[in-house]
């Protein structure tokens, strides 16, 4: 009997030392542990993510879109400052698979920085599956012989780049190919460098689909004119941080091609916009998108 207690009370353990706490409060559990060295200042950390709601649909997952999603682990002077998923990944190690839960409230406001849709159950719970695809520097990540073995592991991403092609090639319209996958147009060229992985670009932009629809911008007349204006938004100059701020990987890619005072168009294939992810009737699954970019300030 004494021996039963021991080892329920060692199992017991072993659980609760896979369950852990980011400094703001965000519980999570290690279901499969990788080589346990966490990432460092200034390392990427690679990984791929499933989200599902309580109905068991999802609504976000990057293995199916065949392309995972990076995060710049910061100056240990930034957790403060950092929402609860940021803190996590200071948490895990090279190989490490995980899972949390989110409220659909905290999803909106302290993930993807959005209001919530209006009639969505705001309490309706969320399950993060994460699993820790690499961790490694910029320049590792950044190299084109990483960045093409991640591409060829896309049909989608073929599949979108033949149909801009297609698309510009109808329209008459000259287009730049990048060897990412980006098609874009420049309007006017900038002046002086071009920015690089962690500096602030500071940008006008608006966002619309192949069809025209417009689903975002931070210039109130465009919203006007659109349909689109929401008196909750403030529309003003947007600040990304290059490898770094929570945007679509496309706009990483587009943001290093243009100067200041530069102006352009992108159309980005969906592996590098949303992908599977979907945002009401509007950006719609594996969704191709457009958006006009005017840099205003490389800092």
């Amino acid at each position: 009997m004494r021996i039963c207690l021991i080892f329920i009370v060692l199992v017991l353990v072993a659980c609760q030392s896979n369950i852990k706490e980011t400094p703001s409060g965000l519980r999570f559990e290690i279901i499969k542990k990788g080589d346990g060295i966490l990432p460092r200042k200034g390392q990427v950390v690679v990984f791929n993510y499933r989200v599902t709601d309580s109905n068991d649909s999802i609504w976000i997952d990057t293995w199916r879109n065949g392309f995972p999603v990076i995060d710049v682990v910061k100056d240990s002077s930034f957790i403060s400052k950092e929402k609860g998923l940021k803190q996590m990944l200071r948490m895990v190690s090279d190989g490490d698979s995980l899972t949390t839960t989110l409220t659909v409230a905290e999803y909106f406001n302290k993930v993807v920085q959005m209001p919530i849709p209006s009639g969505m159950d705001s309490t309706q719970r969320l399950v993060y599956r994460v699993s820790i695809d690499s961790i490694m520097s910029k320049e590792a990540y950044r190299d084109w012989s990483y960045q093409s073995k991640l591409m060829k592991r896309d049909k989608q991403l073929a599949s979108d780049i033949k149909l801009i092609d297609e698309y510009l090639t109808t329209k008459g319209l000259n287009f730049i190919s990048d060897e990412s996958g980006l098609r874009y147009i420049i309007h006017e060229e900038g002046k002086g460098r071009k920015p690089i992985s962690g500096e602030a670009v500071i940008v006008n932009y608006s966002g619309y689909t192949l069809d025209g629809k417009y689903f975002a911008t931070n210039i109130k007349s465009i919203a006007d004119e659109k349909g689109i204006y929401d008196p909750k938004l403030h529309y003003e100059p947007l600040t990304v941080i290059v490898d770094e701020s929570l945007v679509i990987v496309g706009w990483h890619l587009a943001l290093k091609l243009l100067s200041k005072g530069a102006k352009a168009t992108f159309y980005i294939p969906s592996p590098l916009g949303y992908g599977f992810q979907k945002f009401e009737d509007i950006i719609k699954v594996n969704e191709i998108l457009v958006f006009d970019i005017e840099v205003l300030e490389v800092r």
